[in-house]
């Protein structure tokens, strides 16, 4: 299964592949010290994105109304344009379908964890500054998301919203790919989306204790005091081997996903779980691969939310998993560079280390100065990355992400044979 295309649009203008590698390796710390004028509510520095992003869409490229567009979530608009340019990157019709047509076995995973937007509009329609039509139904609900894509593009697979708080676009993966195996369709569009409008979620994580009061992600670190939030979507397009047409950035390799189950708490992590399903993803490789693809594991894509509990813990369930040969198993966060995406958290992993493994370079994990005393690095023979290093000849990195529920999910990707 290969991932042959990448549609991102992520904090700090990165809306490439090529953008956001640029930003990594300058080592661009996304998140903003100040709130954007259009964001006046939310109240709490975060890795926004840009206005003209959010609020920009050429609702007549795709047939839309302006009444449609306007009860649409950005959400939907977003994941509706990253589709489309997934598709055209994977050289496939990439503009409305008309009706009547075959259509194409394609399906699309999406995640939209919550709909900020209709609480909005909602709010506006009790102050009696808004009304409530007959858009606003498909415009607020996650499954029209993947749902719209669909129907524009004439996409004939099975189109499913999913949602499992932080890891469901790694859980969006792993659906797709089942699906894929069992000849449901020969294509998946898979993606997330996380756009933060108003302020109650955040005042929810701080309550709980998840939001760093110092607005940084400190993977790994002694410092870690949280995580940041972060915007951002992205999708990518997986295609079998036979299909993509020598365009493949990285192949997904093995995937696994479980729960925590009766751990100390409903948000409380799991050693014992994480280990699980970094189990099953690099059981998941071909029996002739499976030993290979743990050998050459050079760095791993971590939840890294920042947290003290978190951190030693998935470290912990690392350092178990007999990844890397014996060496030191290198570790970094994209959470550190663009705030923790939520449901869209994993696609960004995702999209890093294809790239990492692309360009044969793990980036630095920002924020990574003083290793964490809870952490015995040693005895784990694991380590965060302080500064970019070179990958050498190892071909295999895995990314992990696991929601606050419980659900977790890690995917495991290898170097393409032949890559753009």
């Amino acid at each position: 299964l290969q991932l042959s295309s990448l549609a991102l649009r992520l904090p700090g203008d990165a809306n490439s592949p090529e953008a956001l590698w640029a930003n990594l390796i300058a080592e661009k710390d996304a998140v903003l010290d100040d709130v954007p004028g259009d964001r006046p509510h939310n109240g709490r520095p975060s890795a926004y994105l840009s206005a003209l992003t959010v609020r920009g869409f050429d609702r007549v490229a795709f047939g839309i109304s302006a009444a449609e567009a306007t009860a649409m979530d950005p959400q939907q608009r977003l994941v509706l344009e990253c589709c489309a340019e997934a598709l055209e990157l994977g050289e496939r019709r990439a503009t409305p379908a008309p009706p009547g047509g075959d259509g194409e076995d394609v399906g699309v995973f999406a995640a939209i964890e919550t709909s900020d937007y209709a609480y909005l509009h909602q709010r506006a329609v009790d102050e009696g500054a808004a009304s409530t039509d007959a858009y606003c139904g498909t415009g607020w609900h996650g499954c029209v998301g993947p749902n719209r894509v669909s129907y524009l593009f004439d996409l004939r697979g099975p189109s499913v919203a999913l949602n499992t708080a932080c890891s469901s676009s790694l859980t969006c993966v792993s659906v797709a790919r089942h699906s894929l195996d069992a000849r449901e369709c020969g294509a998946a569009l898979v993606g997330g989306a996380n756009v933060q409008l108003q302020p109650h979620w955040s005042c929810a994580f701080t309550a709980a204790g998840m939001l760093s009061p110092t607005f940084r992600c400190r993977f790994g670190d002694d410092a870690a005091d949280g995580y940041v939030r972060g915007e951002g979507v992205g999708v990518v397009l997986l295609e079998c081997a036979d299909a993509s047409r020598g365009r493949a950035i990285c192949q997904i390799g093995g995937v696994g996903v479980g729960q925590d189950g009766r751990s100390n708490g409903l948000t409380a992590p799991n050693p014992a779980a994480q280990g699980a399903v970094l189990a099953a993803a690099y059981a998941d490789f071909s029996a002739a691969d499976a030993a290979a693809a743990r050998a050459t594991v050079a760095v791993i894509e971590a939840h890294g939310t920042g947290t003290r509990l978190g951190d030693p813990i998935e470290l912990g369930a690392l350092g178990g998993a007999d990844l890397g040969a014996g060496a030191t198993l290198r570790c970094a966060s994209i959470k550190a560079s663009i705030g923790h995406l939520e449901g869209c958290s994993g696609l960004a992993g995702l999209a890093k280390a294809a790239l990492t493994l692309k360009h044969a370079t793990a980036p630095r994990s920002l924020h990574f100065r003083t290793p964490n005393a809870h952490v015995n690095w040693a005895k784990l023979n694991v380590t965060v990355l302080a500064a970019a290093e070179d990958l050498g000849a190892k071909t295999t990195a895995g990314v992990s992400s696991f929601g606050f529920g419980g659900a977790l999910g890690h995917v495991a990707v290898t170097r393409a044979a032949v890559s753009e």
